[in-house]
């Protein structure tokens, strides 16, 4: 199995608490699939249990490991959480 990065656009749910403070967010998935479009369908049902809508796809692909980490082996401060949520999904 790969792992595929979903990137999504969500609205909360009318009964989602957060709704009075935000009117949307884009979401990052990392999830281990067989196929892409298995991988697009976990993220979708993993958000909407979130109680969020997912209103656009805005972009999926698969990822290794070497997106995250330098030639050098060192990662850098800002690819930190992108890195530990790929290796989560791993």
């Amino acid at each position: 199995m790969a792992i595929y990065l979903v990137q999504l656009e969500a609205i909360p749910h009318n009964n989602n608490p957060e709704k009075a403070e935000c009117i949307g967010a884009y979401v990052n998935c990392w999830v281990k699939a067989d196929n892409m479009k298995i991988a697009f369908q976990t993220a979708t049902e993993y958000v909407n249990n979130q109680g969020w809508e997912v209103v656009s796809l805005e972009d999926q692909f698969e990822v290794q490991r070497e997106l995250y980490v330098g030639v050098d082996g060192k990662v850098e401060e800002e690819l930190l959480d992108s890195l530990k949520s790929f290796d989560d999904a791993r």
